[in-house]
């Protein structure tokens, strides 16, 4: 399993004003966390550094909202279920600093 391991704070833009993690953090516009992982989601044959841009669209259509990304608007960090109450997933360690 190499890679590079992906470490140290970084900052994750709300894309949905409204979203359930923006709410959580005090309706913010943008968040510094910290990182400690290797690889993030992406298809089920390669290892990328980022969500495969051709499944956002399709998770979308199944209901995943990525609200939100880094500072590219590539790297998704955090995706929520939108009929859930709390569904709410992360590519941090959510210590609301």
């Amino acid at each position: 399993m190499g890679g590079t391991m992906r470490l140290g704070s970084r900052r994750t833009y709300f894309q949905v004003a409204d979203c359930k993690a923006s709410q959580l953090y005090g309706n913010q516009r943008f968040i510094d966390e910290r990182h400690r992982h290797r690889y993030e989601l992406n298809d089920f044959n390669t290892y990328l550094q980022q969500v495969n841009p051709e499944m956002v669209l399709q998770l979308e259509k199944a209901g995943l909202s990525f609200t939100g990304k880094d500072e590219s608007g590539r790297r998704m960090q955090i995706i929520e279920l939108g009929n859930h109450p709390y569904f709410v997933g992360v590519q941090f360690h959510p210590e609301f600093k």
